[in-house]
């Protein structure tokens, strides 16, 4: 595991005694001596080593030995393939790469702000995309040795100038409407106002024409019409037609104190006489507001 320490030794047979040890990484020399101690070993130290055997007879090289190190997830980087903008309906792309050994067995997606993962798997597929889909995302890494988060990247999902019109369009035919719905309830206020006035006009009208019928009444004085009838004239005869003259005063105060005239009318009456001389009426007082 990276951060362990490891010993590599270097063993052989010879006569005389081994003289000298040597130690080689891929073909390079590292170092001498029979044991070679890598502290807090680290990844870059995996590979394959041998050691080299010398006396003064000869020299041998041992087998290669492979040190594999492993390590958890690290460099953990989250991409969004292509370039450009992103605009509503499109496809989006998101890799996640990542150094470890063992390989990457789990890669989880997440959102910022949000506690469930939203995908896995190196790369996260997002079609026809929408405004909902913007926000922060990060990928997540995860092998037998441990796990590591990358930083996050922003999707910023553009709408479509189209929906952008459409939805300009919406919002003005919406005021359309309410702004007729207003006109309409304004026009129907006034139109209400208007027959009320003229309701009130009316009644008001009515109670002018009562006022001044009531003082009209109040200034005038009783007006008497005196009828005559001449018995001597009564025709023996049921069908008899007599005319009759009657004299009519009218006089009015306010007449009466500017000018102190006297208006005299004259109505003709056709009067039918019964055949009973004595029922007949010798005078007739009417009496008229």
């Amino acid at each position: 595991m990276e951060g362990d320490s490891v010993n590599l030794t270097c063993s052989s047979e010879s006569n005389p005694p081994v003289q000298e040890y040597s130690w080689f990484k891929g073909g390079e020399f590292i170092r001498s001596g029979q044991i070679y101690t890598i502290t807090s070993i680290r990844s870059d130290h995996s590979g394959e080593y041998k050691c080299k055997s010398r006396n003064k007879h000869g020299e041998k090289d041992s087998d290669d030995v492979m040190l594999n190190v492993m390590y958890e997830p690290r460099n953990v980087v989250a991409s969004i393939s292509g370039s450009g903008e992103i605009m509503e309906g499109d496809s989006v792309n998101l890799t996640c790469s990542s150094e470890s050994n063992p390989p990457v067995q789990i890669y989880s997606w997440f959102k910022v702000n949000e506690t469930s993962s939203v995908g896995s798997g190196q790369t996260y597929s997002i079609t026809n995309i929408n405004s909902s889909n913007s926000g922060w995302f990060y990928c997540e890494a995860q092998n037998e040795v441990g796990s590591q988060r990358s930083a996050a990247v922003l999707i910023n999902v553009k709408e479509v100038q189209g929906s952008a019109l459409y939805t300009v369009f919406g919002i003005v035919a919406g005021c359309g409407g309410l702004f007729f719905i207003i006109i309409f309830i304004i026009l129907f206020i006034r139109k209400k106002r208007r027959a009320g006035g003229s309701e009130a006009y009316r009644q008001n009208q009515d109670n002018n024409f009562n006022v001044s019928a009531g003082a009209a009444s109040a200034n005038d004085v009783p007006i008497y019409s005196l009828i005559s009838t001449n018995q001597n004239e009564v025709s023996e005869t049921a069908d008899a037609v007599e005319v009759q003259y009657s004299s009519v005063q009218h006089f009015r105060k306010k007449e009466v104190n500017e000018s102190k005239e006297k208006d005299c009318q004259y109505m003709n009456f056709e009067k039918h006489h019964t055949s009973d001389p004595h029922r007949l009426t010798d005078v007739i007082y009417s009496f008229a507001k």
